[in-house]
């Protein structure tokens, strides 16, 4: 299975629709099939910069998304949400 590293960049530009980069992630996100690799601190600067309703955007997808076993967190002590 194909994989990318996430940065706190995709996940805002995902999730901020005023992001110059709003619509690239959007359509990448769409046509991707693979798995994304992460870390918390990615995790934590992206929900740190985005507004509240975009924080639980973004939290809703990374734990349907981790349910499904598209999220990989290398180095993670937090417990998947499913």
């Amino acid at each position: 299975m194909r994989s990318v590293v996430v940065d706190s960049g995709f996940l805002i530009g995902l999730f901020d629709e005023t992001d110059p980069l709003h619509a690239r992630c959007r359509a990448f996100l769409k046509d991707y099939r693979g798995r994304f690799l992460t870390t918390e601190a990615v995790l934590t600067e992206a929900l740190a910069l985005l507004a509240p309703a975009q924080q639980l955007r973004c939290l809703d997808w990374l734990a349907d998304a981790s349910c499904a076993g598209k999220i990989h967190r290398p180095v993670s002590s937090l417990p998947k949400p499913c």
